[in-house]
C-alpha cells in the first residue's frame, strides 16, 4: 500500500504542473485586465501600457507563468495587485472559515442523509421509503442560494426579523459565531444529501441481495447486526467515493454562501479577486481548490482498503 500510495503521489505532480498553466492561462482570458479596473475604480489618470508595466501583467503569459512557478517554489506565491496584500497570508487567514462552513455542511449531509438512505432501502416501496425519495427530488431540484435568499428575504418582509450575517470569531462570541455558521452550513449540507441519500438507498439495496447478507440473515444474527456490521459497511464503498469529492464540491459551494451571508472566506476572495481581476490571488485560490481536489480522490483509494480487504494495492 505505501508504494501505490508514494506511485499516486508522484502522479499528481504532472497534473498539478497541467493544472496550475491552464488555470494561470484561462484567468488572463478574463475580458479586462487590472489596469482598465484600477483606472475606473480608483480614477487613476495613468496610460494604461505604463500601469499595465508596472503591474508586470504587459509581458507574455508563459513568461509571467515561469515566473510565477519560480516564486513559488520560493515561497512566495504571489501579492495583490491592488494592495500588495500576500495571497499566501490572506489564503491562510480566510482558509479556516471556509473550512469550518464546507466541514459543517458535510458532517449535516451525513448525519442526514446515511439513516435516510438505510431506512428507505430495509422499508422499500413502503409510506417511509416514498416519503424519503419524494424529499430527495424536493432538496435535489432547490438551488441552494434560492433557499438562502429566500430566509433572507421572507423572515425580513413578513415578521421584521433577519438572520445575522457576518462573522465573529468563535474566540469573541462563541454562540454567535455557531449562529453564523450554522445556517450557511445546513442549507449547504440539506441540499446535498439528496444525492447521498439516492446513492446510499441503492448501494444498500445490492447489498442486501448479496449472499453473504442472506447467510447473516439465516443464522438468526438481529437486524442491527446485519446491517450495520455486514451489509453497511461494503454499501458505503462508493458512498466513501461520493463523500470525498464533496469536500472540494463543499468548499467551492461555500461561494456563494459567503456571498450571500457577508462571510469572509475563501469563496467570497474568489468572488472579489474576479471582479478586480486580481490574478495572483485568483491562482492561488484556483490551484488550492485543485490540490483539494486531488488530495480528496488519493485519500479515498486508499480508505478503500479499509472498507473492503478484497482491495488490493499492486
Amino acid at each position: 500500500m505505501a508504494k501505490y500510495a508514494l506511485q499516486r503521489i508522484l502522479l499528481l505532480i504532472p497534473s498539478l504542473v497541467i493544472i496550475s498553466f491552464v488555470t494561470f492561462a484561462m484567468i488572463r482570458f478574463i475580458p479586462g485586465d487590472t489596469a482598465v479596473a484600477m483606472t475606473e475604480e480608483l480614477g487613476y489618470a495613468a496610460n494604461l501600457e505604463e500601469l499595465r508595466s508596472l503591474l508586470g501583467i504587459d509581458r507574455p503569459i508563459h513568461v509571467q507563468y515561469f515566473d510565477w512557478v519560480g516564486g513559488f517554489f520560493q515561497g512566495d506565491f504571489g501579492q495583490s495587485l491592488w494592495d500588495g496584500s500576500d495571497a499566501a497570508s490572506e489564503l491562510l487567514h480566510r482558509l479556516p472559515i471556509t473550512l469550518e462552513i464546507a466541514l459543517l455542511s458535510l458532517l449535516i449531509s451525513v448525519v442526514i442523509a446515511i439513516p435516510i438512505g438505510v431506512f428507505s432501502a430495509v422499508r422499500q416501496d413502503t409510506w417511509g421509503d416514498y416519503t424519503a425519495r419524494s424529499a430527495v427530488v424536493l432538496f435535489d431540484s432547490v438551488p441552494h442560494f434560492w433557499i438562502a435568499t429566500l430566509i433572507l428575504i421572507l423572515p425580513a418582509y413578513y415578521v421584521g426579523w433577519v438572520p445575522a450575517v457576518g462573522w465573529v470569531p468563535f474566540s469573541e462570541d462563541p454562540i454567535k459565531h455557531l449562529m453564523l455558521v450554522g445556517l450557511p452550513a445546513s442549507i449547504l449540507g440539506v441540499g446535498s444529501t439528496a444525492s447521498l441519500i439516492r446513492l446510499t438507498r441503492a448501494m444498500m439495496l445490492e447489498t442486501l441481495r448479496q449472499d453473504y447478507v442472506r447467510t447473516a440473515w439465516s443464522k438468526g444474527l438481529s437486524e442491527n447486526t446485519v446491517l450495520y456490521r455486514h451489509a453497511l459497511k461494503n454499501a458505503l464503498i462508493p458512498v466513501v467515493t461520493f463523500f470525498g469529492l464533496r469536500i472540494p464540491n463543499a468548499v467551492s459551494g461555500s461561494v456563494i454562501m459567503e456571498a450571500v451571508f457577508g462571510i469572509p472566506g475563501v469563496g467570497r476572495w474568489i468572488i472579489d479577486a474576479i471582479n478586480f481581476r486580481d490574478y495572483p490571488q485568483l491562482q492561488v485560490a484556483l490551484l488550492f481548490i485543485a490540490i483539494m481536489v486531488m488530495v480528496s480522490n488519493l485519500v479515498v483509494d486508499l480508505f478503500y482498503g479499509w472498507l473492503d480487504p478484497r482491495v488490493h494495492y499492486s
